[in-house]
């Protein structure tokens, strides 16, 4: 057996950072930059982000470019000695972000999510959901349609839409000769955008995390949470991708190497291309099924349930509270005290991050009982779901903790002054959401992190397209730049080959993970391009979003009808039974 060679053994790439890194410094040394006796926002300010960004693509190793990028920055704020420099940089990059409370509702409530998305799956109260939505599907259509809209049932986590909706769907697919490439395709377009559009989701406490931070430090006047909100009808990409994969399903017509590999398995009864490498994952054996005895599909939608109800009712409590203190009334039918009330929570003392993570509680608890006292797990099996659940996320969670420090290293040494006094006069601030979304997607594709793109990309490019848009704290320009960047990651991390939902979802569908890059990537960049421009570019510009909206939608169906191919009818014969 061969062993996979180390990339930090391959002195090419060494070379190619090394000289990349150096064409860098040197252009930034010859860049015009602010008044050097200021003593803020200099030209070093970006190598932190910087390196993390060059050794990320040339190494595919993200705890490892972090970590260098945070070393460097203490040094570039504490100076060269590494006995002053590195304690009083892990005391301010790591620990003060460690210590908040805020910061540590939040890493507590994604690994309680994760643990109760786990019980959920091995219980198999997640597959007979499936099972009992969508095991009646009739046809082809049907049964393309009703995977896409199955993936808007595990909206809480992106592993778990891979996963259990890969295996869960899979004999369906083949029973209609539809390609694996389109399954896989399916299960990887609602994985991560629907799990970052999602009002509870792993995701969404990852994403507060860094808007909390970023609106604290320019006084926006609104938590996290708040922003999120605000950002979800500006986050292009990802309605575009679902749009797209919904009437990909119902016109039933492809292009590309999409097309011929549905023509393959339907013509030839081959779902799999000839020669196809399946991997297989740990991860998925995890999630089987520990019975072959199914629970009550109810199961599954209990602990959800009760995870959206205790979340909502106690972020609605808690900032009621807080806005009647200042003179709002409540009602509880007005949609605006709705949002100043789930702002309000940020601020206080029992935050939105305690409020999600108690709600997670309730939730876990709940998948925990349902099972355990049903006899569908034993409570050994349940809590070792649970912890295995916690066991898969923890580099997620290391990654978090790093991108906070990175946005600290980036406050410390003024990031966002340099790059302001940099690009202001020069770039326009209508073209900054574009030319961020653009950026952020080259980054995620390189790397294969949607998360880490976020948290290099994030603290740099809100405080600039701020400090770019005079201090006007509520234009579009701002939301369009925040909600650029994590749509950016998320197309990048959903195009790139070494990302791990891209790989989880080919493996979960039984997908050659090439066939599925190849397959994915036509349809991943007209929603690029649809976005950009009708979104990120025309709604900077002035156009409404709900033009940019009717704009994607007529996009859409454009590309399907113009480009796409109608697909073949299957075969005479064909039936509901699976095929041999």
């Amino acid at each position: 057996m061969t062993l996979a060679r180390s990339p930090f053994a391959d002195p090419r790439r060494w070379t190619g950072c090394g000289v990349a890194w150096a064409l860098s410094c040197g252009l930034l040394l010859a860049l015009p930059a602010p008044d050097p006796e200021a003593g803020v926002g200099q030209w070093y300010s970006v190598l932190p982000p910087l390196l993390a960004i060059l050794l990320a693509i040339f190494f595919q190793h993200l705890f490892v470019s972090l970590g260098a990028a945070v070393v460097l920055g203490a040094f570039l704020a504490y100076g060269p000695l590494p006995w002053i420099a590195l304690p009083r940089g892990f005391e301010t990059f790591i620990w003060a972000n460690l210590s908040s409370g805020f910061n540590l509702s939040i890493l507590a409530f994604t690994l309680t999510l994760i643990g109760m998305v786990q019980i959920v799956s091995r219980s198999g109260a997640a597959q007979a959901l499936v099972q009992a939505l969508f095991g009646a599907a009739r046809s082809g259509r049907t049964t393309r349609l009703g995977t896409a809209l199955a993936g808007v049932v595990f909206f809480f986590d992106d592993y778990a839409n891979s996963v259990v909706l890969g295996t869960t769907m899979r004999p369906m697919t083949d029973r209609w000769r539809i390609s694996r490439e389109k399954l896989a395709y399916v299960v990887d377009s609602t994985s991560a955008p629907v799990a970052g559009l999602a009002l509870i989701s792993t995701w969404i406490a990852y994403e507060v995390g860094l808007l909390n931070d970023i609106a604290a430090d320019l006084n926006l006047g609104l938590d996290g949470y708040a922003i999120f909100l605000l950002l979800l009808p500006l986050r292009f990409y990802c309605l575009t991708t679902l749009v797209f994969v919904v009437c990909n399903a119902i016109v039933g017509r492809d292009f590309g190497p999409m097309y011929r590999a549905e023509v393959r398995a339907l013509r030839d009864g081959k779902v799999l291309r000839d020669g196809a490498r399946l991997l297989t994952s740990r991860t998925l054996e995890d999630a089987r099924p520990a019975t072959h005895r199914l629970p009550p599909w109810s199961h599954a939608v209990w602990p959800v349930a009760a995870l959206v109800v205790a979340a909502v009712g106690g972020m609605l409590w808690l900032g009621a509270g807080a806005i009647e203190a200042a003179g709002v009334p409540f009602s509880v039918f007005d949609p605006t005290v709705w949002r100043l009330a789930f702002g309000a929570v940020g601020g206080s003392a029992a935050g939105s991050g305690q409020v999600l993570f108690m709600a997670a509680l309730v939730g876990t608890s709940l998948a925990l009982g349902l099972a355990v006292s049903q006899r569908f797990l034993t409570l050994s099996e349940g809590l070792t779901a649970w912890t295995r659940g916690i066991a898969l996320v923890w580099p997620a969670v290391l990654i978090l903790i790093l991108a906070w420090a990175m946005k600290s290293i980036a406050d410390v040494l003024h990031t966002d002054v340099f790059l302001a006094a940099l690009l202001g006069g020069r770039v326009s601030p209508l073209s900054v959401p574009l030319v961020t979304f653009g950026l952020a997607a080259g980054i995620a594709f390189a790397t294969g992190t949607s998360w880490g793109t976020m948290g290099i990309v994030l603290p740099l490019a809100v405080p600039l397209a701020y400090s770019l848009s005079d201090g006007q704290t509520a234009g579009p320009i701002v939301w369009l730049t925040a909600a650029a960047v994590l749509d950016g990651a998320i197309f990048g991390d959903h195009c790139s080959p070494i990302s791990d939902t891209t790989i989880l979802s080919a493996t979960a569908s039984g997908c050659d993970p090439l066939d599925h890059v190849w397959t994915q990537a036509p349809y991943a960049l007209t929603c690029m391009l649809l976005a950009g421009l009708a979104g990120y570019c025309g709604v900077a510009w002035g156009l409404p979003v709900w033009a940019a909206y009717a704009l994607l939608m007529g996009g859409t169906l454009a590309v399907l009808f113009v480009a796409g191919r109608p697909l073949p009818s299957p075969p005479s014969h064909l039936s509901r039974r699976s095929e041999p």
